[in-house]
């Protein structure tokens, strides 16, 4: 399990060679320099648990690996700099306030083979 609360600094994370099955809740609430996300192609992640960015005011970007099925409540809540999501061919479920207070949010794309939301 990784949590990283309430850091102060400027920080890029990449997941490359953890097998991360999922964040935890609020894994990384209040990672307020918190800027870029980055995970391997064939991660194994699935779900990101409730509130794990929120809080995250300067996280811009995201970039999920094709394994995620859930984004649960609140996950990005409040990431204010967030400006494009992309949702992945395997999402299945997307809780509620998941995007909530996102000002700068202004694309949310979803991959052509999602069966479970239409565009």
């Amino acid at each position: 399990m990784i949590s990283i609360y309430n850091c102060y600094k400027s920080i890029h994370i990449c997941f490359f060679k953890l097998r991360l099955y999922y964040f935890c809740n609020c894994a990384f609430e209040f990672c307020e320099f918190l800027k870029e996300i980055h995970f391997k192609d064939k991660s194994k992640l699935k779900l990101i648990n409730e509130s794990a960015f929120t809080n995250c005011y300067e996280l811009e970007k995201v970039i999920f690996p094709s394994g995620v099925e859930e984004i649960a409540y609140n996950a990005f809540y409040s990431c204010s700099s967030l400006g494009k999501v992309e949702i992945g061919s395997k999402v299945a479920n997307i809780g509620a306030n998941v995007f909530s207070l996102c000002s700068s949010l202004t694309e949310i794309s979803v991959n052509e083979n999602n069966e479970n939301f239409c565009y």
